[in-house]
């Protein structure tokens, strides 16, 4: 619904315009003159979609109410139509200069104003549109720039090192093999920022969405599990965690739909994050069962746990909750980008955690047969 805030201090216009604009479907917020409606602004968190405001007002009048919205970042974008009884032309050019999006002359019938109001809604939701496509398209870009530009030489980088790492297999331990080791452990983790990158860029681009409605391919959670533990066994090398993991994954498929890179990397984030947290010689169980019409992927280590005050920050992007205690890496933005994940393909991402006991990371996503319905 609508929601207009209507400026007024005629108490029968008032009533009359509110009356008028509630009978075609508009919800109406009503002020007596433009202190009241600054009022409202400043009480409510949620700005109306277009402000109808009277010009001459006692206290503040529609032109100092409209500067004063211009000079706030969240009320500088709200349409803003002007009613009035100055018709002179000079009036309604002042109106406009100071970013009026239209002018009503008094009298006039509730039918031109509603006109008004939906013309003036109609423009800048095609400019929204405009904007997020332009958006999504840059977004589209970057992409290929991060894709190309980072991952070539990374590429390279990896080759060359791989070639280096032969040579010097039959030489005892040395200060180029240590240094080897820098190298590629650094590419390693420059990798996986990259590819953090180029998945929030197709997060927050509407065509992953959109691929994903239209989606019909279906993969056992079991293979996803499987497929996940090889890619970070791989970025361990040589350095596994020191804890242990078990599996317990069931006989019977586990079918999804949606897309595998990312069903790869909700896996792998938790995983990762538990081995993260996990104390030497400690124990991370995996677990994939299905139950009704879901498939939960529940993932246990019994590290410090997380205090239930940060709960609600390890899904922020760009937060790591004790970095400086645990002396983390990376950005940030495992945890956020898998439950984002989870949540385009219809599901959800959970944690449960005590503080000396450990965490528990439930993956929710629905099976492909219930999907398919």
């Amino acid at each position: 619904m609508v929601h207009v805030l209507l400026v007024e201090d005629n108490p029968d216009i008032l009533a009359n315009i509110s009356m008028a604009l509630e009978m075609n479907g508009y919800a109406v917020n009503q002020a007596a003159n433009g202190q009241q409606a600054l009022d409202f602004l400043n009480a409510n968190p949620t700005a109306p979609d277009i402000i109808v405001s009277d010009i001459s007002m006692p206290y503040i009048n529609g032109y100092e109410l409209l500067a004063a919205c211009q000079q706030h970042i969240e009320w500088s974008g709200i349409p803003f139509i002007f009613l009035t009884a100055l018709g002179d032309r000079k009036d309604i050019l002042a109106g406009k200069k100071l970013g009026a999006d239209d002018y009503l002359v008094k009298p006039f019938r509730p039918d031109e104003l509603v006109v008004a109001i939906e013309n003036k809604l109609r423009r800048i939701d095609q400019i929204k549109a405009n904007a997020e496509s332009k958006l999504d398209q840059n977004r589209r870009e970057l992409l290929t720039l991060i894709s190309h530009e980072l991952r070539t030489p990374l590429t390279a980088i990896y080759g060359g090192t791989e070639m280096l790492a032969d040579s010097l297999i039959n030489v005892p331990d040395s200060m180029s093999q240590r240094m080897l080791s820098l190298v590629q452990s650094g590419a390693k983790r420059m990798r996986r920022l990259v590819d953090q990158i180029v998945l929030m860029t197709q997060l927050d681009s509407k065509s992953l969405g959109q691929s994903l409605a239209n989606n019909t391919h279906q993969y056992d959670m079991k293979f996803i599990i499987e497929r996940a533990y090889t890619l970070l066994e791989e970025e361990w090398q040589p350095d596994m965690p020191a804890a242990t993991f078990n599996f317990n994954l069931s006989d019977e498929p586990v079918m999804v739909i949606g897309n595998p890179d990312f069903l790869v990397m909700m896996v792998s984030e938790g995983i990762r994050n538990a081995a993260t947290f996990s104390p030497k010689g400690g124990q991370i169980d995996v677990e994939l069962l299905q139950n009704g019409p879901f498939a939960f992927v529940t993932i246990t280590d019994h590290g410090p746990g997380i205090p239930e005050e940060d709960l609600p920050r390890v899904w922020e992007r760009f937060v790591q909750v004790n970095r400086e205690k645990f002396e983390q890496q990376g950005m940030g933005l495992g945890l956020s980008l898998a439950r984002e994940s989870a949540r385009l393909h219809k599901g959800d991402c959970t944690i449960e955690s005590m503080v000396g006991v450990g965490t528990r990371l439930v993956l929710t996503l629905p099976l492909a047969n219930i999907q398919n319905q």
